[in-house]
């Protein structure tokens, strides 16, 4: 049910669907086994269905919209925006939050923390 309600608010929440069915398939399918991966996918669809038929109705004019606001074959990676964004998103997630995640990053790639 909360993959489905995640659905209604963000299309891209779609990523959480991948990203269970490649753990599913690559590291345990054992839960491939279970009535209940697929019922919960089927009330996913359920809830998300309003959303398909409005779409096919109006020609898929939300996904339209979507793919012409954003170019990801012709954009390229341009300093000034993602200077904004990354200072945007320091400010926006509060900056001690992301000093803390960058010297969490920082230890674990410093590796493991013999404690003597």
């Amino acid at each position: 049910m909360a993959g489905g309600l995640a659905l209604l608010s963000k299309y891209t929440s779609v990523f959480l669907f991948t990203g269970a069915g490649l753990y599913f398939l690559i590291y345990d399918r054992t839960w491939l086994k279970k009535w209940q991966i697929f019922a919960a996918g089927i009330i996913s669809l359920l809830l998300f269905s309003p959303v398909i038929l409005w779409n096919f109705r109006y020609n898929f004019v939300s996904f339209t919209f979507h793919s012409d606001r954003v170019e990801v074959v012709k954009s390229m990676l341009r300093p000034d925006l993602f200077a904004s964004e990354l200072g945007g998103q320091i400010f926006y997630n509060n900056p001690v939050v992301f000093v803390l995640v960058i010297a969490g990053l920082l230890a674990f790639l410093q590796g493991p923390f013999s404690g003597q």
